[in-house]
């Protein structure tokens, strides 16, 4: 049976002295997609104030017990960022927005109820008793589009408006109020993941995955060279380049966005999961999430309708804001996709596409190991084809 300690005490932090907490019903929340870097459980909360009996439905988000996957997504990184994303930086967007007089840009983020990082009250420590309350969307009408399937025309640019919003108005705040974004929002980050290195065997697996995906006996040098230099450089600190850092989800693709639909259209989405959230290029996110999450029949037809949509809608809301634009120019920022494509997000892809196209058969226990991961694993015939897609986008553009 799963359990929360201290739930009650929890609850209180947000509820009013008036309400009283009549039972909690905890149990594994139904899942539409996997979920490596946490447990998510469902939470009902029967309530009574002084005029009636309600219901709240809440999801808990807790540490993962597997060993392996706390290694791999480490608590006193991936939850002390998040925690710190929903507690500090989203209500200092918010105000800073408003203070702006622009309330309704950032709307696409769940509500979060409370959180607690450990039952000691110690903020600075992060233990196995770390949790998350949010809000529950899927009761709300969300939903996690299948990964198989991928995201159409429509939702696509849906999405990009609000990831372009996104990141504009965190940009807009260093811009306009640095110090105040060095303190609300870059000293609520904690360090970067620290990956060991992969193995020699690993690399080697992956480079011939690329090569075999591509199927271009010419672009065999170019994948090899791009892909050695990132196995050479990734464990080297990075600096982000100015003027385009800001604050990136860096784990954007179809399983961290929850679309609402009315007659099929939809009508909004929530931006979830800010486990691995940095400081860097929004190009990383914006490459990440077109080659990992849009259908790929229309990626061909409409990717430079992709890129310059987002770009305009980037450039939008930075003027709304007041902001200095002339140093963001299209060129500038095209530069800023082939430097993040060429340097992070190509390894990425080749690493990522094997997880969004695999087979829907994974087992999360919480004894999973490394070598169940690997196991269940299995490089399928759209995961070949998509690969296909990002690495011919990747050399007609000239980022291999």
């Amino acid at each position: 049976m799963e359990e929360i300690k201290n739930l009650h005490e929890l609850l209180h932090s947000f509820l009013d002295k008036y309400t009283t907490i009549l039972d909690c019903h905890i149990k594994l929340l139904e899942m539409d997609c996997e979920n490596y870097g946490s447990i998510m459980l469902d939470l009902k909360v029967i309530l009574k104030t002084e005029q009636e009996e309600t219901v709240l439905n809440l999801i808990a988000k807790v540490r993962p017990k597997s060993e392996y996957l706390r290694r791999v997504f480490p608590t006193e990184v991936c939850f002390k960022n998040e925690i710190n994303v929903y507690k500090y930086i989203i209500p200092y967007l918010l105000q800073f927005q408003k203070e702006q007089g622009l309330d309704e840009l950032i709307n696409f983020f769940p509500y979060c109820y409370a959180t607690r990082t450990s039952i000691k009250n110690n903020d600075n420590e992060v233990d196995d008793d770390v949790v998350l309350l949010l809000e529950n969307l899927k009761l709300k009408g969300y939903v996690v589009v299948n990964r198989m399937e991928s995201f159409n025309l429509e939702s696509t640019f849906f999405i990009l408006k609000n990831l372009a919003t996104y990141h504009a108005v965190c940009l807009s705040l260093k811009l306009l109020q640095p110090e105040l974004f060095q303190t609300h929002v870059l000293n609520k980050l904690v360090k970067r993941i620290k990956f060991d290195s992969l193995s020699k065997d690993s690399e080697r697996k992956l480079i011939q995955l690329a090569i075999k995906a591509a199927d271009n006996d010419s672009l065999v040098q170019r994948i090899e060279n791009a892909l050695n230099y990132y196995f050479n450089t990734y464990k080297e600190p990075f600096t982000p380049r100015e003027p385009f850092a800001t604050l990136i989800h860096n784990d954007y693709w179809i399983t961290n966005i929850m679309v609402k639909y009315e007659n099929e259209s939809v009508v909004q989405t929530k931006m979830i999961d800010f486990q691995r959230v940095e400081y860097g290029s929004p190009a990383r996110d914006l490459i990440f999430f077109i080659f990992t999450s849009v259908k790929l029949e229309i990626l061909d037809l409409y990717y430079d309708d992709f890129i310059k949509y987002y770009y305009n809608v980037f450039i939008e809301v930075l003027t709304k804001f007041k902001c200095n634009t002339t140093m963001f120019s299209f060129k500038d920022f095209k530069e800023e996709l082939r430097l993040s494509a060429s340097t992070r997000e190509f390894c990425h892809l080749i690493l990522m596409t094997q997880y969004v196209h695999a087979n829907k058969n994974t087992k999360i226990t919480d004894n999973y190991t490394e070598e169940d991961h690997f196991s269940q694993m299995q490089v399928t015939d759209m995961c070949l084809t998509r690969l296909n897609k990002i690495i011919y986008h990747f050399a007609k553009n000239n980022w291999i």
